[in-house]
């Protein structure tokens, strides 16, 4: 460990924020250390492994155009039968470093999580970002495939800041104070039982109680705002599991602030179109960020409470402070459309308009369980799973209900479907004091035209190749579904002119799935169309809006289910060049 003492952690301490390495003269070089750390959070003492002695790590903060250099060491000791073994929890001495929902290179000498760095060695990581990067909120963690889910889980994480150009934010951002808020449920049951004994892993140790959820590896922390003030909070999450393997570490991790006026600004590093688009649940997936505008106006000295839908509902809270004479006016100003806010790079065009390129629409099917892989093959490093080629539009048929699915390098479009976790209505967990979810919240939160690199649902997404070719690693972002094989990746060739896929046995029946779920979208939207035309009167019986018994037992749901006996039979919903590959 880098130091003899280690950090102690008390419940309702003050938010702590990570320390900043930025970018000079256009270069971050920095070293990155990946060792044994210690802990303690109240009563728990924790054995982890950290990125410099800590968690999260320092939060490396650079700039569109920016080279980024980390000399990453690996200092852990490899322990006796310990080794990798393909699609299992193994080799947890050996690490990498992953740079999550950046758009550059997925191949070394850059971000390739395919090449581990074994215990004792160094590698040297460089990455080139492009001059028109948008400006946003990423995290960087290990990705060795079968240690994922014991290292990110396990604490080692940080944050990576792709920082704003001076003016070209509304000014009530610019002029926002701003926090980085990262969520990690720390179960070490599930690491120590579940992970580290598969692994033959002796080194991850907790001594006392679970300390369950951790903002910043802070227990119930107490996050300080300015009465009046609109504060930007940078919220990444890291993800739950729990003691079996289930679906705990897929859950969104639906985030709130009572009492708090909140605006969505961007999604995993992306601004969306139509800030401010005023939110009071996030739903937000693992490995998922939203950065939120959230201004509270109650009485100075008064807390309310930040809530999560997990066991523990309570994670922390939000203090009223006085105004500070050197916060600039204009954060407490309104929130408002800023003309020419935000501007899209090239590689965020949008696309829901453009018909994918001619044999580029592909099927990717995640799961459903752990065992079916990734269109039903588990990861294979010799297996790659579609290609295309740069400056195709590629669309991908998409079916995640059950997942979080991540894709490297290419962030994608939603174009249509039914998007965020399934399964709100069957949530039974403790909730104290906020808004129970209902499908409302996903579509506010996720409509179609915002972009991610991490989503579940079932629908069309669509990406654009014209910047970067060459790997791209896809995957559950439940991590412990990654480390056992729910993982593959896709391949953009330079100097092709042609796509190919690699679609699951099951592929008409999942295309099918995919166009009932589109159809009931745009039913509900000629259905919302005329209750604004009918004052909020619809008449069900229209004949137009009738829809296939078929169509809807194929995409599932309740809704689904009440159109049919709604509307009976009705025309084929047909897509855009989806033919099948």
């Amino acid at each position: 460990m880098a130091t003899n003492s280690f950090p102690h952690h008390r419940t309702g301490e003050v938010l702590k924020q990570p320390r900043s390495v930025r970018s000079v003269n256009g270069l971050l070089e920095t070293t990155m250390i990946y060792e044994k750390a210690k802990v303690q959070i109240d009563d728990s003492t924790i054995t982890y492994r950290a990125m410099n002695g800590t968690t999260p790590g320092p939060s490396l903060r650079i700039k569109a155009g920016d080279q980024l250099i980390v000399h990453l060491q690996n200092r852990l000791k490899k322990q006796p039968n310990t080794r990798p073994v393909n699609n299992a929890f193994s080799a947890p001495d050996e690490g990498n470093i992953h740079y999550h929902g950046m758009h550059f290179s997925g191949d070394l000498p850059s971000d390739d999580v395919r090449v581990p760095v074994p215990a004792g060695e160094n590698r040297t990581y460089i990455s080139r970002l492009l001059p028109d990067h948008m400006p946003g909120t990423h995290w960087y963690h290990p990705h060795r495939h079968g240690a994922t889910s014991l290292s990110v889980w396990g604490g080692a994480y940080g944050s990576l800041i792709v920082e704003d150009e001076p003016g070209t934010l509304p000014p009530e951002v610019e002029a926002a104070p701003e926090q980085i808020l990262g969520f990690l449920w720390w179960n070490a049951t599930l690491l120590e039982k579940v992970i580290a004994k598969p692994a033959n892993d002796t080194m991850f140790n907790v001594q006392g109680p679970n300390p369950n959820m951790t903002i910043n590896g802070q227990k119930n922390p107490v996050v300080e705002v300015e009465k009046g003030a609109w504060n930007r909070f940078r919220v990444y999450w890291l993800g739950r599991g729990t003691d079996i393997l289930d679906l705990g570490g897929t859950e969104p991790l639906y985030l709130q602030f009572p009492g708090c006026e909140v605006n969505l600004l961007a999604k995993d590093g992306i601004y969306i179109r139509d800030y401010p688009r005023a939110v009071v649940n996030v739903p937000q997936p693992p490995g998922g960020r939203s950065d939120l505008m959230v201004r509270c106006n109650g009485k100075v000295g008064t807390d309310s409470n930040i809530l999560t839908m997990t066991e523990e509902a309570v994670v922390g809270k939000v203090r009223i402070v006085p105004r500070k004479d050197s916060t600039p006016a204009a954060a407490f100003g309104p929130a408002f459309p800023f003309p020419g806010f935000p501007s899209f790079p090239r590689y965020l065009k949008d696309i829901r308009k453009v018909a994918p390129t001619p044999g580029c629409s592909c099927i990717t099917q995640v799961g459903p369980d752990v065992p079916q892989g990734i269109n039903g093959r588990m990861y294979n490093i010799d297996e790659v799973l579609h290609t295309t080629f740069q400056g195709a539009v590629a669309e991908r048929v998409f079916d995640a209900n059950r997942h979080p699915y991540h894709q490297h390098v290419h962030p994608f479009q939603l174009i249509d479907g039914q998007f965020g976790w399934p399964n709100l209505t069957s949530l039974t967990i403790k909730h104290t004091g906020g808004v129970v979810p209902d499908p409302i919240v996903n579509e506010i939160y996720n409509q179609p035209g915002d972009w991610h690199d991490v989503q579940q649902g079932t629908g069309i997404i669509r990406f654009n190749t014209e910047d970067i070719d060459g790997t791209m690693m896809l995957h559950c972002h439940d991590v412990r579904h990654e480390d056992l094989g729910m993982m593959s990746y896709e391949s953009v060739v330079r100097g092709a002119d042609f796509c190919t896929c690699r679609n699951p046995a099951n592929g008409e029946s999942i295309r099918q799935k995919v166009m009932g779920v589109l159809r009931v979208e745009e039913v509900k939207r000629e259905m919302a169309a005329r209750s604004d035309s009918n004052n909020g009167d619809v008449a069900l019986s229209v004949p137009e809006l009738a829809v296939s018994a078929a169509t809807f037992v194929a995409a599932g749901g309740l809704i689904g289910a009440l159109l049919t006996k709604a509307f009976g039979k009705s025309r084929k919903y047909e897509s855009v060049d989806t033919a099948e590959q």
